[in-house]
């Protein structure tokens, strides 16, 4: 995978609607744009990647944590990067790539809204904390688009058939209190607490023999994770068509017509 060169600093550094701190061997992401959701364009895959790449190779940071911000993890695609998609599959499945294949400990903190790859991503953290109010959805179909982060074989395989149909066919939302049932996250919080928590788990991770977790986490993962990847492509080439399609268009056009209505 291709990336950038230049190094996080330690302390608080912005960069696309990305902000990354380091904290007692724990290496921060916040997805910061709220404007728009915490919607991610090609720039913040890009540098969500660069950071989660920069994290494993920092041997002082020993777990990494991705959270939004209050009231908002993520709303999935930036929809209008679907008008003008040049670049950013690269930058997608680097960032799957980095996320899926991290030898540290991952530990996500939602709250409020996981659409999309919001909710995907969550497949692949090795500990998640929401809120209970937290609402999670994977509206691929509906965008007229096929799902991404090999969610099309973790699902099934995890939750069965049914649920995958679902959750990705019919794209139907689920609560905070499903998301625990079907392994989503591991534990629900109120909103207020959902940082602390999800940092207190990434503290306790760092605090472990970094040696001993790394292994352990690829004794876990190394079994389906040429599996995983080969999902990624799969669905990744798909979603490339899906851009093209006159359906794309009219779905999302739709939906950004809808958007853009005054309330």
């Amino acid at each position: 995978m291709n990336r950038r060169d230049k190094k996080v600093p330690n302390g608080a550094c912005m960069e696309q609607n990305i902000v990354v701190e380091r904290s007692e061997r724990v290496c921060t992401l916040r997805i910061d744009r709220p404007a728009k959701k915490n919607a991610l364009t090609s720039e913040m895959y890009g540098r969500m990647a660069d950071a989660i790449c920069d994290a494993n190779d920092d041997a002082e940071c020993r777990a990494i944590l991705i959270t939004g911000v209050p009231g908002t993890f993520c709303a999935g695609n930036d929809l209008n990067a679907f008008m003008n998609p040049e670049g950013t599959g690269e930058q997608v499945l680097r960032f799957l790539h980095e996320l899926s294949h991290a030898p540290k400990p991952l530990v996500i903190g939602v709250t409020g809204i996981a659409i999309g790859i919001g909710a995907t991503m969550l497949l692949h953290a090795d500990y998640a904390v929401a809120a209970d109010d937290a609402q999670f959805k994977m509206p691929f179909t509906e965008l007229a688009l096929v799902p991404e982060a090999a969610s099309t074989l973790l699902i099934p395989s995890r939750l069965g058939r049914r649920v995958a149909g679902e959750l990705l066919l019919l794209s139907e939302p689920f609560d905070a209190r499903r998301a625990v049932e079907w392994g989503f996250v591991n534990r629900l919080v109120a909103a207020d607490r959902v940082i602390e928590e999800a940092m207190g788990v990434a503290r306790r991770f760092a605090a472990l023999p970094p040696d001993a977790v790394q292994a352990t986490k690829k004794l876990i993962r190394e079994p389906e994770i040429d599996r995983i990847e080969a999902a990624m492509r799969r669905e990744l080439d798909c979603f490339g068509e899906r851009l093209r399609s006159p359906e794309l268009f009219e779905a999302v056009g739709r939906m950004l017509g809808k958007n853009d209505a005054p309330s």
